[in-house]
């Protein structure tokens, strides 16, 4: 990692990355160190996907989620060092495939970082705990259920990556919420959010999700929406 960003004299690394969107430069070299095509890379991120909703060919990380902690599944450590794309989704807190929460704070009480300086890969920063040593905590089937549903909801975006699914979404979502004359949903949370009901304004993939399943409104809901649209999903790509 070290080697890779010095190598890249144009790139300045503000905070940590959270490798949902990576920047062009580093994306092309690791692909050359890795002797592996760029297209591998970018399927292990988000950037195309949130490309093809946002219509932009260079989406910020901010599309998906305004923050992004590090946490992981011990058991996928343990059966293949895998850190799956999918627990870095907004409100995803179990793994869905062991069922398992996850961590993202040592035994030893460090938070866990990817590319710490002078630590092995999958190893704590502090103490050198292996990652496939932490803790299993069997998670709660109540949240494992919503958890599908929120990952259902990402994959429906994901598979229908274009502007106007996103405005149909919200369009929907905005509807509702007239209809009910109300501006704040009460959110997974249980706090009660604002909503921007501006056309002009387009929500983070994150906030959209968590909005339309606070109001209970299905992918049908979506799909079956054939009414009036913003001007920026009509738009078309140069």
């Amino acid at each position: 990692m070290a080697h890779l960003l010095r190598s890249v004299r144009e790139h300045r690394s503000r905070g940590r990355p959270n490798w949902v969107i990576v920047p062009p430069s580093i994306l092309e070299l690791l692909a050359q160190l890795l002797a592996i095509p760029t297209s591998s890379l970018l399927a292990t991120t988000y950037q195309l996907e949130l490309a093809g909703l946002y219509d932009t060919p260079n989406p910020h990380a901010t599309y998906l989620c305004r923050s992004f902690p590090f946490h992981l599944c011990p058991e996928c450590i343990a059966e293949g060092r895998l850190l799956r794309r999918t627990l870095m989704l907004p409100h995803i807190t179990f793994c869905p495939s062991h069922r398992m929460s996850l961590v993202g704070t040592c035994q030893c009480g460090t938070p866990l970082q990817l590319f710490a300086r002078q630590t092995l890969p999958f190893t704590c920063q502090k103490c050198c705990l292996d990652w496939a040593k932490l803790p299993r905590v069997t998670a709660n089937q109540e949240r494992l259920t919503l958890e599908r549903k929120l990952l259902s909801y990402y994959a429906f975006f994901f598979d229908h990556a274009r502007p106007t699914i996103i405005a149909k979404a919200q369009q929907v979502v905005r509807d509702t919420m007239k209809r009910a004359k109300i501006d704040r949903v009460e959110f997974l949370d249980r706090n009660m959010k604002y909503v921007e009901l501006y056309d002009a304004k387009r929500m983070s993939l994150g906030h959209l999700v968590e909005a339309l399943i606070s109001l209970d409104l299905s992918l049908n809901d979506i799909t079956a929406y054939n009414g009036p649209l913003p001007w920026w999903s009509m738009k078309k790509s140069e």
